[in-house]
C-alpha cells in the first residue's frame, strides 16, 4: 500500500542472485496482467490493460519508479530470499540482545553512511532486516513472518516490506517456494 493507494494480486516470483527477477502479476483466472522482469542490465515492463511496454537499462530505482520500494533489484532478490546482506558487507562485532532471546547484528556498508540491522529469533532464524540511516531510523526495513521448513534450513513465508520515505508497504505471502531449482535463461530473458 502506497501513497497512491494499494490493492491485492497474486503473483509469481522467480529470483536468481544477484540482480535477476521476474514479477509477474496475475488477474482474474490468472492471466498475467502485468510482467516486470530484470536480467541484472536491462529491465522490460509490460501492463497488458493500456498495453504499455517499456525497456530500457536496468537501474538502481526500478523498484521505487514502479512499486515505490527503493530497494534495487540486487538489494530485492537477497532481501526476497531472505538472505539480505551485500556480500561486501561487514558485520559489526558484538550484537545486541533482544526480547525472548533473539539477537540483533549490526552490519556496516564499506561504502555508504547507512548500516543495516538484522533480527534474529532464539532459533536463529531471521525475522527482520532493517537499511538504516545515520540517525538509526529505519529506511527501508523487512519483517520475515511465518518460519516453515525448506531446504537444509527455514523460510519465511511472508514478508512485509516498508520504505519510510515514500509509505509505501509490500506485503508478500509465498503459497510455495522452490530454493535453488534448476532455472532456465529464457525466464530471465528480455526480448527486444
Amino acid at each position: 500500500v502506497g501513497p497512491g493507494g494499494g490493492g491485492r494480486a497474486k503473483q509469481v516470483l522467480a529470483l536468481a542472485r544477484p540482480a535477476q527477477l521476474r514479477v509477474e502479476v496475475l488477474g482474474l483466472l490468472d492471466p498475467t496482467v502485468a510482467l516486470l522482469g530484470t536480467d541484472g542490465a536491462r529491465y522490460r515492463l509490460v501492463r497488458s490493460g493500456d498495453r504499455h511496454v517499456e525497456t530500457g537499462p536496468g537501474h538502481d530505482a526500478l523498484l521505487a519508479d514502479v512499486a515505490g520500494i527503493s530497494l534495487t533489484p540486487a538489494e530485492a532478490v537477497r532481501v526476497l530470499l531472505g538472505a539480505p546482506v551485500a556480500p561486501d558487507a561487514r558485520v559489526s562485532p558484538g550484537g545486541a540482545a533482544l526480547g525472548d532471546g533473539g539477537v540483533r547484528a549490526l552490519v556496516a556498508r564499506p561504502d555508504a553512511l547507512e548500516r543495516e540491522a538484522l533480527d534474529f529469533d532464539a532459533e536463529g532464524r531471521l525475522t527482520r532486516w532493517a537499511l538504516l540511516g545515520a540517525d538509526g531510523a529505519a529506511l527501508l526495513e523487512a519483517i520475515y513472518t511465518d518460519p516453515r521448513p525448506a531446504g537444509d534450513g527455514w523460510f519465511a513465508h511472508a514478508v512485509e516490506l516498508r520504505d519510510a520515505a515514500s509509505g509505501a508497504v509490500a506485503r508478500l505471502t509465498w503459497s510455495r517456494v522452490e530454493l535453488d531449482p534448476p532455472l532456465d535463461d529464457a525466464l530471465f530473458a528480455l526480448p527486444d
